[in-house]
């Protein structure tokens, strides 16, 4: 990648783990599964304001799609997608084709320990931000790699999203007896309010902040529950025996279309500028 020193070797998930559990480690099935997360990343491009031969960084790129719509979108910019998993980032880039190789470049990076060379004019993300944990560091490190009048642009999740969808997931836990296993664990992302995502913009050094938040009942996804299995439900699986996940996974598919389980859904898509 022209812009940046990559280590190979760092997957880290978050700051504090030296040996995490990648999540998305799985890009040909989650891709096929990730419309939602699709549909949303598409609504964060209008929030986005470029110059021409902006250079853009997606950060959490996974397999690539929104980081190519960046480019389709922005046709005079160079877009870098950076993502912790490897088959992610092997999947990004069997999409790529000589139109666009030269705009467009991925690689296995972690954010935390992420060295460009040279500042980026944008950084954006899309479902992602909420995985990178403490915020409070994910956060900085984007406002590290930003050129000054630099412009951030992020969807992640918003309080109580998909909280239908996690109860319907408990419920499944308590189906299959896995209760004991989830004694006092907490849900691992960071679910804001507006108010306390634009706080913590501003505590980093963020200017021109606007935090808009969309709260709906989930209705314009109708694939949500096949998403939320191949995505959302992930660090649920986490704590499921291996060979038991499959059967988790489709149990929770089959009782949320029974139940109708509740799809309310609350995203949060930020700007912010670098001063």
């Amino acid at each position: 990648m022209s812009n940046s020193k990559i280590s190979q070797k760092e997957t880290h998930l978050d700051s504090k783990n030296s040996n995490p559990h990648i999540l998305f480690n799985k890009g040909k099935e989650y891709e096929r599964a990730s419309t939602t997360e699709f549909l949303q990343g598409k609504y964060l491009l209008s929030k986005i304001s470029v110059l021409d031969g902006d250079s853009i960084l997606d950060v959490g790129c996974g397999t690539g799609l929104l980081s190519l719509e960046i480019a389709k979108w922005f046709s005079t910019c160079s877009v870098d997608g950076i993502d912790i998993s490897p088959d992610m980032i092997d999947v990004a880039r069997s999409h790529l084709n000589s139109d666009i190789s030269h705009r467009v470049r991925f690689e296995v990076a972690n954010l935390f320990s992420f060295t460009p060379d040279n500042p980026y004019d944008v950084v954006c993300s899309s479902s992602a931000m909420h995985w990178m944990l403490p915020p409070e560091q994910s956060y900085q490190c984007i406002f590290n790699v930003l050129k000054h009048g630099g412009q951030l642009a992020v969807h992640q999740g918003g309080s109580k999203t998909y909280s239908g969808l996690h109860q319907c997931a408990f419920d499944v836990i308590d189906m299959m007896g896995f209760g004991a296993r989830f004694k006092e664990w907490t849900y691992p992302a960071y679910y804001p309010t507006s108010d306390q995502l634009s706080s913590l913009l501003k505590q980093i050094g963020f200017i021109d902040i606007n935090v808009e938040s969309r709260e709906t009942d989930g209705s314009e996804f109708p694939s949500l529950y096949r998403d939320f299995a191949n995505a959302g439900l992930l660090p649920f699986l986490v704590r499921i025996p291996e060979a038991e996940r499959e059967a988790f996974r489709s149990l929770f598919v089959e009782h949320a279309n029974r139940i109708k389980a509740g799809k309310y859904t609350h995203r949060l898509f930020a700007t912010a500028m670098r001063p």
